[in-house]
């Protein structure tokens, strides 16, 4: 049986940004399901496709640093006061000194791993400094949660408008045909920088409560490509209630 290679170029770093307080759901990363930690079961999809000498946890936590030496994880620590995820993963970038950095959230236990080889292949092209990828939303369900990112791209595939809110949106306010967010980013190292900027959010980041905004709110165009969405990312004890469920 043929053995697939592993994504590995020197140029690139992984990075999943992970900490314990999380303000819906705190302590998640290392919660088990089964026989591993979601922080495990990510990195476990990462490593399908990417080779481990370029995959970094960052984080703040003493406690997740623990669990990263004993599975022999490559691990980079960050400071509590980084704003959102994307300003740790911005932190822990500038130890590696790497040109393009991809960003996997740390709650993604059902990810498509081929999300992130497509990230990979769309960033080296250079046409744009920040990929992001999305997906088709199936259910009424999911277009009315807050917790699913929807967004709005124009004929080119770039991000219009990213909001909690059911959107686009009619008078009647029923559910169309409309994507969702999949949290995996690329990021070109002087993008990265740019965000990285920032002492505070910026207007609709802080109000909608989603950090790709502010690479909008700065100028800065972000490519949307479509990918396979996960069933489900871990936000809520419900959310981790029924990710047990699917895992059994």
């Amino acid at each position: 049986m043929k053995r697939h290679k592993k994504f590995y170029n020197k140029n690139f770093c992984l990075i999943i940004p992970a900490r314990l307080s999380s303000s819906r759901l705190p302590n998640k990363v290392l919660m088990k399901i089964k026989n591993f930690r979601i922080l495990e079961y990510v990195y476990n999809i990462c490593k399908k496709k990417i080779d481990e000498r370029i995959i970094y946890i960052a984080t703040p936590d003493i406690k997740i640093q623990e669990l990263c030496r004993s599975k022999k994880i490559k691990f980079i620590k960050t400071s509590q006061k980084c704003l959102t995820g994307t300003d740790r993963v911005c932190e822990a970038s500038k130890k590696l000194n790497k040109k393009y950095i991809i960003n996997v959230q740390a709650d993604e236990i059902f990810l498509e791993p081929k999300n992130i080889i497509n990230v990979c292949k769309e960033i080296i092209k250079n046409k744009y400094s920040v990929i992001n990828c999305f997906g088709k939303i199936f259910n009424k369900s999911d277009f009315f949660s807050k917790s699913v990112p929807k967004v709005v791209v124009n004929e080119k595939k770039e991000l219009i408008y990213i909001s909690r809110a059911p959107i686009p949106s009619s008078k009647k306010i029923k559910f169309n045909e409309c994507f969702k967010q999949i949290c995996v980013y690329g990021f070109t190292k002087k993008s990265l920088k740019i965000f990285g900027k920032s002492l505070k959010k910026t207007f609709n980041e802080k109000y909608e409560d989603i950090e790709i905004l502010r690479f909008l709110e700065k100028g800065i165009k972000v490519k949307m490509i479509k990918g396979k969405g996960s069933k489900l990312a871990i936000d809520t004890k419900e959310d981790f209630l029924m990710a047990k469920k699917i895992l059994k």
